[in-house]
């Protein structure tokens, strides 16, 4: 999303990966800080650019914004933070905090049940 933002194209399936952000807990933080100050855009629109096939090459146009990448950035974040959840309960005591791993509105959802 931080690359595509100047030309406006997103594609998710070219992003860079580094297996070493999941090894090294510095490199990791350091990367978080640098992708907060960089948060701060104002909004625009963008096309993401997808293949969800297969087999074939060919991929899809979809119009977005920036705004809207955000927040599935952030949604798939939290997806990822459930299934780190599920892994440390799995194999270890470590405490975890209670909302770790939901999305917002299953806290607000949990929250009005015991009210």
């Amino acid at each position: 999303l931080e690359k595509g933002y100047m030309n406006g194209q997103v594609n998710y399936d070219s992003r860079k990966r580094n297996p070493e952000i999941g090894e090294q807990r510095d490199l990791a933080i350091g990367l978080l800080h640098v992708i907060l100050c960089k948060l701060d855009k104002p909004n625009k629109e963008m096309c993401l650019f997808a293949n969800y096939g297969q087999l074939t090459n060919e991929g899809i146009s979809i119009n977005t914004n920036y705004y809207r990448e955000l927040a599935f950035n952030l949604e798939h974040a939290i997806h990822h933070m459930a299934l780190i959840r599920i892994g440390i309960n799995e194999i270890s005591d470590i405490p975890i905090p209670a909302n770790f791993g939901l999305a917002p509105a299953t806290i607000k959802h949990r929250n009005q049940c015991a009210q």
